[in-house]
């Protein structure tokens, strides 16, 4: 198990390698291959997640019922995250950006920027924290019950 945590370490540092290689030169025209290329990252990220998931949970599940499913819950949700995340990132690199930009928030449509970009906030950074934020203080207070018996 060891040895799959340390090549997806290995393999996430490759991943930022080629991400910060492959920055554009001119972000006027190159900005549909970027948010293609963090498509494609959010979706391999999503998937170590998943692979993690089902490699660790039923293992977690045998030490501890409750912790397991704390993991399962927060891994669920940053496996939706990453999916949204890089559904919205492959929109706005098929000029989806453009649209986006340009048409809705610089042409006045205010309201359907934010419309549109409140929900990805929700689903991508929001609710990824709060579900850290519930795990992180459930698995305090069995932690704090374990150490009292």
């Amino acid at each position: 198990m060891s040895c799959f945590v340390l090549a997806v370490c290995v393999f996430v540092i490759i991943l930022y390698i080629v991400y910060m290689l492959s920055l554009p030169d001119n972000y006027k025209t190159g900005l549909s291959s970027l948010y293609y290329f963090l498509a494609v990252f959010n979706w391999i990220v999503g998937a170590i997640d998943a692979c993690m998931l089902f490699m660790y949970v039923r293992k977690l599940k045998e030490l501890n019922e409750d912790y397991g499913k704390m993991v399962l819950i927060e891994a669920g949700t940053f496996i939706g995250s990453m999916a949204v995340s890089g559904g919205f990132c492959y929109y706005l690199g098929s000029d989806g950006i453009n649209t986006l930009v340009t048409a809705d928030r610089d042409g006045g449509r205010k309201a359907v920027y934010a419309l549109v970009l409140m929900p990805v906030f929700c689903l991508t950074e929001f609710l990824p924290a709060l579900a850290f934020a519930f795990t992180i203080k459930r698995w305090g207070k069995l932690r704090f019950d374990y150490t009292q018996e």
